[in-house]
C-alpha cells in the first residue's frame, strides 16, 4: 500500500509501515524509475554538479515542475549511468523567504504525522545550530526516523543566518527526505 507523504493531510494511527517504498513524495517512491514522471532531457537538464569525491551516485533537481502539488522543488538521487534512472533518495523542498518561524512549526506537524506511522522507526530529533556557520547564527531542525533495514526518513528545516544567505545566495527551506541504506551509506562513506 502506498501512502502520499504531505504535510497537509493527517494520517490515521491504525497505519502503520516499516518500508521506506511504501511512502510516496509528489506520487513518487523510492525504486521507482524518473522516466515515469519526466522525460530524459528533463531528468539530464536537472543533474546537479556536486562535488562529490565518488560518482556512483547523480543528484537531480527539478524545480517548480507543473506537476508538482505540495512541494515547488525535488531532488533525487539515482545512480550515475543507470538508464533506468532508479530512485534512490527522493526529497520535496519548499523555501521560506521570510518566516522561519513557520519552517520550524512545520517539522513540528509533520513529524507529529510520521509518528504515528513509524512506530517502529526510532526517532530522532535535532534542534542545533548548523555547523557550516560559525557564528552560531544558522539553525537547524531534524527529525530522522531511521529503521530496521537502515533506510531514513527525514523531516527538517534550515534556518541560514544573514550572512550566509548573502554569502552563498541561499534561501531558508523545508525538506521531506525518503533515502535508501545504500544511498547513506554512500553518502557517509564515499562521497566527501
Amino acid at each position: 500500500m502506498k501512502i502520499l507523504l504531505t504535510f497537509f493531510v493527517f494520517f490515521s494511527s491504525s497505519v502503520v509501515a516499516d518500508d521506506i517504498s511504501d511512502f510516496q513524495i509528489e506520487g513518487m517512491s523510492i525504486g521507482d524509475s524518473l522516466l515515469d514522471y519526466f522525460s530524459e532531457e528533463e531528468i539530464n537538464s536537472g543533474i546537479a554538479n556536486y562535488p562529490y569525491k565518488d560518482n556512483t551516485f547523480t543528484e537531480v533537481e527539478i524545480y517548480q515542475h507543473l506537476s508538482f502539488k505540495i512541494y515547488e522543488n525535488m531532488q533525487f538521487a539515482i545512480k550515475t549511468n543507470d538508464k533506468n534512472y532508479i530512485i534512490y533518495k527522493l526529497v520535496g523542498f519548499n523555501f521560506f523567504r521570510s518566516n522561519s518561524f513557520q519552517c520550524f512549526k512545520k517539522v513540528d506537524t509533520v513529524s507529529e504525522e510520521l509518528s504515528l506511522i513509524f512506530k517502529d522507526a526510532e526517532k530522532q530529533i535535532f534542534e542545533e545550530n548548523h555547523e557550516i556557520d560559525p557564528t552560531g547564527e544558522s539553525k537547524t531542525k531534524s527529525v530522522n526516523y531511521w529503521f530496521d533495514s537502515g533506510d531514513l526518513i527525514n523531516v527538517e528545516c534550515y534556518d541560514w543566518s544573514v550572512a550566509i544567505t548573502k554569502k552563498n545566495n541561499w534561501i531558508d527551506n523545508f525538506a521531506v527526505n525518503i533515502m535508501t541504506e545504500e544511498y547513506i551509506d554512500w553518502l557517509n562513506n564515499l562521497a566527501y
